[in-house]
């Protein structure tokens, strides 16, 4: 069991990798690969001893998505693989671990957008790929699941 909860780590750290590279280069995610990322989460949670709660999943893609559905609804500033994503970390980290690590990815895109004029600019002329940016956080939280068994 521990093999196969290593190689599904893999597996999602792989998709991750993939969701950033084409966030960064197209601007643009295919829901195949958050769909991917989701069952590969869900699988490695259900391989850690069971410990797969429907309801807890249903309340971190809540917490998580919400917040960013409701910018996405209201600006123009950022696309839909942005909630999507944000709803995958939610799903698969729960709540609380999900939204850590978007407070997380946020501020490093606050951090680095904000103190340079370089990055300002290339912000306003073809905006930020926030996926790019939340995928590595997400990733050191799939890699902390490792210490947990």
């Amino acid at each position: 069991m521990v093999a196969i909860r290593l190689c599904l780590i893999f597996v999602q750290l792989v998709l991750l990798a993939v969701v950033a590279w084409t966030d960064l280069r197209q601007r643009r995610v295919a829901n195949r690969w958050l769909l991917l990322l989701a069952v590969a989460g869900t699988i490695t949670a259900w391989t850690a001893g069971g410990r797969l709660d429907p309801g807890a999943s249903l309340v971190g893609m809540a917490v998580c998505g919400l917040p960013f559905a409701c910018i996405y609804y209201l600006s123009e500033d950022m696309g839909g693989a942005d909630v999507k994503f944000a709803a995958v970390c939610g799903w698969t980290q729960g709540a609380g671990r999900g939204l850590g690590v978007l407070l997380v990815g946020l501020l490093l895109v606050a951090v680095v957008y904000g103190s340079s004029a370089r990055w300002r600019r290339i912000a306003r002329s073809r905006g930020i790929p926030l996926v790019t940016w939340l995928a590595p956080i997400y990733a050191v939280a799939i890699l902390l699941c490792l210490a947990e068994f």
